[in-house]
């Protein structure tokens, strides 16, 4: 849940938002937890948008934190951000570089460290009516992860 304030005409969006995450993750899996659980974490997150005529660009962070089992051997805390910069070669069509970082920010275990950290690119294809596609991929900068990455995103702004 959330609000959405509209600046600059509706071209800057910013959505001030708080969510809960309903699983195993945050309140067990440092451990192994004992399965999904019902509300086992708060997510307080900002999420801006920026639609201009030729210039797009997005920035999301969020941070999940586990509200069960916090104590040294259960829960875990995530911070999750990204921000994309794109180019709209037409009202249909737009790329540009994309960054992404899940960092796990209290880990009993293992201590914090970098789950991911992404830098590729992405081509987005908007429709009327605010349905998009967006495919994204590229490296993960952290040595330590194996490989590339990719994903795909669908949704309808309205």
């Amino acid at each position: 849940m959330g609000a959405n304030f509209n600046l600059d005409d509706g071209r800057l969006k910013v959505k001030p938002q708080i969510g809960i995450t309903n699983g195993s993750l945050l309140s067990g899996g440092a451990a192994g937890g004992t399965g999904p659980a019902f509300a086992d974490g708060i997510v307080p997150s900002l999420t801006i948008n920026y639609n201009g005529d030729k210039i797009e660009a997005e920035y999301y962070g969020g941070y999940y934190a586990a509200l069960r089992n916090r104590n040294d051997t259960g829960g875990l805390d995530f911070l999750h951000t990204w921000l994309n910069v794109g180019y709209k070669a037409s009202s249909t069509v737009s790329f540009g570089p994309h960054y992404e970082l899940l960092s796990n920010t209290r880990n009993p275990v293992a201590g914090a460290n970098k789950t991911y950290e992404w830098l590729g690119g992405y081509v987005q294809f908007t429709l009327p009516k605010g349905f998009f596609a967006r495919f994204t991929a590229g490296a993960d900068l952290d040595k330590d992860n194996a490989g590339d990455f990719y994903k795909m995103s669908v949704g309808m702004s309205f």
